[in-house]
């Protein structure tokens, strides 16, 4: 009976005091080769991202980048985030896209050979010169299987939650069924609802932080905001390449979003890094007048132009990567720029000692 109210004790002392632990958070990689592109056939712009991308891999300059991240894991790291556009895309068969999954997760593994490497499904990760431009199937075949054996798992879907101590952790394919994923997000909150805290990676930003497109096509965004909000989740997402943080304050609750940006070719390590937009005022400006008439983007950025902001920032155009570190008080960004190992800016995410 003593040993079994020891072991009780213990249990309980678990539940009571939650780990304190950091982990590593990367934006767009997209890996790429000319031996994944056979086609001659490209866009203008397909040409301009496959030239700046040979330029950020041939080099090694996402490899210093990556290294540069790898020398700021502390002990008490428990993993590593992707958020998506892991690839380039743009193979002409999924057998290509199957093999750029392949060699670019053990490229980037090499890295942090002893760390979770985990992802989500970037618009890049199912871009592919035939089916229309659009197919799931190479990172079904490929790179899911990836994720799933770094979790020790037999399978995982593109939507997937993992648990840390007492925080939640949802993965969001932003490219499958709408309504299948927004139940999932559903789901799993409702079967973790004593959590502490909840992050949510997506590769496309929940939030507006983009002025060229602040309306991305996240599935069921309203659904989306309300659920986690209700959570007062923190967001990491991607896709933008422009390093941002952002906390407001909506009718459900608070949310956080930090955007990262891991785009090797973007350096510039003798400029210091600065806030440039500073407000939710000042973006809403810079959005072009054109897409201020679109029926959606109008009526978005107007829902939120009525939510209190604690902070709004986006920042200067830097590669870099970010640690967030996770205890019972609080959650907190350190955001390096370039293959700094110092972080040029902190941002409070999350506070819950109140003070």
């Amino acid at each position: 009976m003593k040993k079994l109210l020891s072991l009780s004790f213990v249990f309980l002392c678990t539940a009571l005091f939650a780990e304190n632990y950091t982990f590593l958070a990367l934006g767009d990689l997209h890996y790429d080769g000319e031996k994944y592109h056979t086609s001659p056939t490209l866009k203008q712009h397909q040409k301009q991202e496959r030239k700046r991308n040979l330029a950020m891999w041939e080099s090694g300059k996402s490899d210093q980048l990556l290294t540069a991240a790898s020398q700021v894991i502390a002990n008490d790291t428990k993993f590593v985030v992707q958020l998506g556009d892991f690839t380039q895309g743009d193979c002409d068969t999924e057998a290509q896209q199957e093999a750029m999954f392949k060699d670019g997760f053990a490229r980037v593994k090499r890295h942090f050979p002893d760390h979770k490497l985990l992802a989500v499904k970037g618009n890049h990760d199912v871009r592919l010169l035939k089916h229309k431009g659009f197919s799931n199937a190479p990172a079904e075949k490929a790179f899911l299987p990836l994720i799933a054996r770094e979790l020790n798992r037999e399978r995982v879907a593109g939507n997937y939650a993992v648990k840390q101590s007492q925080d939640l952790f949802i993965f969001f394919d932003s490219f499958v069924n709408s309504k299948n994923a927004i139940n999932f997000v559903e789901k799993t909150l409702q079967e973790n609802s004593s959590c502490r805290y909840v992050f949510f990676f997506t590769h496309l930003p929940v939030l507006p932080c983009s002025t060229g497109n602040p309306a991305w096509t996240v599935p069921a965004r309203d659904k989306l905001i309300e659920l986690l909000a209700q959570r007062n989740a923190i967001i990491l997402c991607a896709h933008t390449h422009i390093p941002g943080c952002i906390a407001l304050k909506t009718p459900h609750g608070s949310l956080t979003q930090l955007t990262v940006c891991s785009m090797g070719n973007q350096w510039n390590p003798q400029a210091k890094p600065a806030v440039k937009i500073k407000d939710f005022a000042a973006f809403s400006k810079r959005i072009p007048a054109e897409r201020m008439k679109q029926k959606n983007v109008k009526k978005f950025i107007r829902k939120i132009q009525n939510y209190p902001a604690e902070y709004y920032e986006l920042y200067t155009n830097h590669s870099g990567f970010a640690v967030i570190k996770v205890s019972d008080q609080a959650v907190i960004a350190e955001i390096h720029a370039d293959n700094s190992r110092q972080p040029w800016i902190k941002k409070l995410l999350q506070n819950r000692s109140g003070k």
